[in-house]
């Protein structure tokens, strides 16, 4: 067998990540459902926990403190943006208000409906991951796609995209 004497004595390099491989998510790793189920929970926590006065003023739980305008384009420009009231609306869909939480932003209640399914798919996929339920592989049936929609991209692209109809359209409302 001839050997190439060009590559002979050449080690092999490790190459260093690049800055994609730094932003690329294993979507499957237990530290990614781990991630998104605390972020979750910690969403839901907090909607459930803040205080109204029943139009745009919310309460630190246990104190008179308002929490300050987070819209920043709202502050500095006067302007909605898409995301405007999706934070009361929130709220208010999870205190059981989801006609006024349409009211704040439509798109509210869609991201509170995300952020719930996600706990218990999460949580599934952890305990999958850890060997502790073994699931059979076969053709994904109609309630598993229905749930990958919910938990997956899909829902997500699907709420983003009735936040920014909502912008664009809320001023053909008002007339």
């Amino acid at each position: 067998m001839k050997r190439d004497p060009s590559v002979e004595g050449l080690q092999p390099t490790v190459s260093q990540p690049t800055a994609i491989d730094l932003l690329t998510v294993d979507a499957e790793s237990p530290w990614f459902h781990a991630a998104v189920l605390v972020g979750c929970v910690a969403i839901l926590l907090l909607a459930f926990c803040l205080r109204s006065d029943g139009h745009d003023k919310f309460y630190i739980p246990g104190t008179s403190h308002v929490l300050p305008e987070l819209c920043t384009a709202k502050r500095l420009l006067g302007w909605t943006c898409p995301g405007c009231g999706l934070t009361r609306s929130v709220v208010h869909t999870s205190h059981g208000r989801v006609a006024e939480a349409f009211g704040m932003n439509p798109a509210g209640p869609l991201f509170f409906l995300m952020f719930l399914v996600q706990v218990p798919w999460r949580i599934w996929k952890l305990f999958q991951s850890r060997g502790s339920v073994r699931t059979q592989k076969s053709a994904p049936g109609p309630s598993f796609r229905l749930v990958r929609f919910f938990t997956g991209g899909g829902f997500a692209l699907f709420t983003f995209v009735v936040t920014f109809a909502q912008w664009i359209l809320r001023p053909l409302w008002s007339l």
